[in-house]
Formats: structure tokens, sequence, C-alpha cells
């Protein structure tokens, strides 16, 4: 069994991805530019339906991450999935335009990643689910008047002893 394909343009990068193929007008015709201009903003237009639909039928904001569960962020992972799946099928038919947005992307990252405080930093090093957790973590024990970095050192023994 292969590893799942993950399409390229998704809700949180759509708009970086347009401009990029704005700018690149020495590999791509205007007409291709717009031609993928107007799908990837019907597909955005699609998955904005598809998130309202499902903030409506689970009752929850997916703007607010501490209201979801891991259930609600495979669901919205999904959605992003069958909202862009024209527009990613439309990319990966284009000879290395993939590859040169994931670079161009890459590299933008760099550049910011050292213009970062180690503050910064350390939070670009998780990855959102990661990031989602930490953030829940925080909130709980905000609420509950405990220290995050108490409970954290905590899980850390936990996890040492369970490997030890």
């Amino acid at each position: 069994m292969g590893r799942k394909k993950v399409g390229l343009i998704n809700i949180d990068n759509f708009d970086a991805f347009i401009d990029y193929i704005k700018a690149r007008t020495k590999k791509l015709t205007d007409d291709r530019v717009s031609e993928l201009v107007e799908l990837i903003n019907a597909d955005r237009k699609k998955c904005h339906h598809l998130t309202f639909e499902f903030e409506t039928q689970y009752g929850v904001f997916t703007h607010e991450p501490d209201t979801l569960t891991s259930e609600h962020i495979k669901l919205i992972t999904e959605i992003n999935e069958t909202a862009f799946h024209d527009s990613n099928n439309s990319i990966d038919s284009i000879s290395g335009l993939k590859t040169a947005f994931k670079n161009a992307q890459s590299q933008a990252r760099y550049k910011k990643k050292n213009k970062l405080t180690d503050n910064e930093r350390f939070i670009l090093e998780f990855n959102q689910d990661e990031y989602l957790y930490l953030k829940m973590m925080k909130e709980l024990c905000k609420e509950n008047d405990i220290k995050l970095e108490d409970e954290l050192h905590e899980l850390y023994r936990n996890i040492n002893t369970r490997c030890s």
C-alpha cells in the first residue's frame, strides 16, 4: 500500500499559490494563469461551503481549534482534500509547477525562520496538530490554575520512565 497522495493546494495556502503563479509569467501563459486562478477560486468557494455545512452539522467552529476533536480535525482535512481536488489535479498536470511552488515555500519559510526570535522559531518546529494540542493544554492549565511547565515536565518524566 503506497503513501496517501496529499494535494498541494488547501485553504491555508491558496492565496500564496495564486500570487506565485501570477509572478511566473515566463513559465505560464496568461490564459493558463487565469484558468488556474478561476479554478482555485471556485474550489475555495466550495471549501467555504463545505466548511459551513460541517460547522452547522457538528456545532463547532473551524477557526476555534480549542473546540475541535481529533475526529473534527480529520474531517476538516478531508474537506480540504475534497474541495481542492480539481485544482490539485490541474496543478499536477503542469510539469514542474508543484515542485517549484514547494521549493519557493521552503525558501520563504527558511528566510522567515532566520528572522524570527527563539520563541517564534520554537512554534514553527511544531506541526499543526502538535501546536493545537499544546495550545489546548495551555488553555486547560490556565483555566485550572496549573502551571503548564510543571505538567510538561511531569509528562516528560512519565515518557522517559516508560522508555527506560
